[in-house]
């Protein structure tokens, strides 16, 4: 480890007002998060209706392809930047070193973005039109913006103004959206377009509230440019293999399957992943900031504090509706998406569970990132993502859609095994009580539900009626 500081431990008074903040900075970022998917949600209905599933697989593989880039270009720069964000913060320079990784991060996207549009006829997948490929990069440049933005906002703790760019972004394309469709523009370049717009927003307002808060002069930091280069290119492993985690699939299913295929995967893959990852990034959006400042403020043992709360709170929060997931999952994607896509549902439950683990696992690997260990962090990940790719091409020609969601799957249990094996134990423990207790509890809930007599929506709210209440009180009175 780089810094050994080790600081008193806090009172039991202090730990319990500490879980009570991040639970309500979680809440505060779950809120946000749902009502940013429930957007999404209440969408689906009208796109997967509106849009043939060859349609969607076109939008899926410029999407694709636009984040590939955008993870070789510009995304690794943000892994790091959160993280040396508060050593900017501690130099009084963070104005600088805010421009100079937007500016940056744009100007990387734009010449290698242009670079793969010239090579896109030469290769053998992502088959998409030129427009909606010119419409996939704007979104990219503005979603990238946008995010580095709210990201900033985060590591300043300024949930309410966080909540108002996503939120207030979320609309705007939701309105968008429905816009396009009703004048009859049913095309994947809509679905672009509309996110673009909304990026805009979000990022509008993020900048006016950030600006405020930067610190230093108006101009590129060059000495903090620097840094982020010499550790962002050790975390570009990281950002290419989560690329390989989450997308790679669609190109292998289009290259056996079909695009008509990719569109049907997408929509099953997404009602998992969207549900179960938006608490998996509510949690850590408040996590992160807080571990990074406990690790600043108090040294190992402060972080250490403030992981095992992130862990406890990612628990309680997480647990119950996985479980919802893989019970109710299926009937939630009849329930949302058009006819043509409800082949999907099998994949559910299965994307649901790789959702949690995947989420548990970031905060196993929290003490090489402090440490600014970012190499170790991409090769654990790296290796996870070629036994991904592995086994895609392996499992999808004998399995089809549910080969590549049972690769995912094996490639989350791998990558928690080797971060729990190399984890620091003096920072990363693991709660295997409240673990036990919800899981338990979100048993409980399922076979209640399961056993009523009734229609699904009713089962289904009588799950989240059980289980909710507990994990709340749970995480309320949890004392670390």
């Amino acid at each position: 480890m780089s810094r050994q500081l080790e600081a008193p431990a806090a009172p039991p008074a202090e730990s319990g007002a500490s879980v009570g903040r991040g639970l309500g900075r979680s809440l505060a970022y779950f809120a946000t998060m749902v009502v940013g998917q429930g957007m999404a949600f209440l969408l689906l209905p009208f796109v997967t209706r509106a849009l043939t599933p060859e349609a969607y697989g076109e939008y899926t593989i410029a999407l694709t392809v636009s984040s590939l880039v955008s993870m070789l270009a510009s995304s690794w720069l943000r892994n790091v930047a959160l993280r040396l964000y508060f050593d900017a913060e501690a130099q009084g320079a963070t104005r600088g070193f805010f421009v100079g990784t937007a500016a940056l991060q744009a100007l990387l996207f734009a010449a290698l973005y242009g670079l793969t549009l010239l090579a896109l006829p030469a290769l053998p997948v992502g088959q998409a039109s030129l427009g909606v490929y010119v419409s996939a990069g704007l979104a990219v440049l503005l979603g990238d913006l946008a995010v580095h933005a709210t990201t900033m906002l985060r590591a300043e703790q300024r949930v309410g103004w966080f909540s108002v760019a996503e939120v207030g972004g979320g609309l705007v394309r939701f309105a968008a959206t429905l816009g396009g469709l009703a004048l009859g523009m049913r095309s994947a370049k809509l679905l672009f377009d509309a996110s673009s717009v909304g990026y805009g927003v979000a990022a509008v307002v993020a900048l006016v509230a950030l600006w405020p808060r930067l610190k230093g002069p108006l101009r590129v930091d060059v000495g903090a440019m620097r840094e982020v280069l010499r550790h962002g290119p050790a975390a570009l492993p990281f950002s290419v293999s989560d690329w390989v985690e989450r997308l790679a699939d669609r190109l292998v299913i289009e290259r056996f399957l079909g695009t008509a295929a990719v569109g049907v995967y997408s929509v099953g893959y997404t009602i998992g992943e969207r549900t179960i990852g938006v608490i998996v990034r509510a949690v850590f959006m408040m996590a992160w900031p807080s571990i990074l400042a406990a690790w600043r403020d108090e040294g190992t043992a402060g972080a250490a504090r403030a992981i095992r709360q992130a862990q406890h709170l990612y628990v309680w929060f997480a647990t119950g509706p996985t479980v919802f997931m893989v019970a109710h999952g299926a009937e939630l994607l009849r329930l949302l998406a058009g006819p043509d896509f409800r082949a999907g549902d099998v994949l559910v439950p299965i994307v649901s569970v790789s959702m949690w683990l995947g989420g548990y696992a970031s905060y196993l690997n929290r003490d090489m990132e402090l440490s600014k260990r970012f190499g170790a962090l991409s090769t654990v990940r790296a290796l996870g993502a070629a036994a991904n790719l592995a086994l895609n091409l392996v499992l999808v020609p004998r399995f089809g859609m549910l080969g590549a969601a049972w690769a995912t799957l094996i490639n989350r249990v791998l990558n928690a095994g080797v971060f729990f094996a190399l984890r620091d134990r003096q920072l990363v423990s693991v709660p295997l009580r409240p673990i036990a207790a919800a899981a338990l509890c979100s048993g409980a809930a399922w076979l209640a539900s399961y056993l009523l007599p009734a229609a699904p929506l009713w089962r289904m709210g009588l799950f989240v009626l059980l289980y909710a209440p507990v994990a709340i009180f749970a995480m309320r009175r949890t004392r670390l």
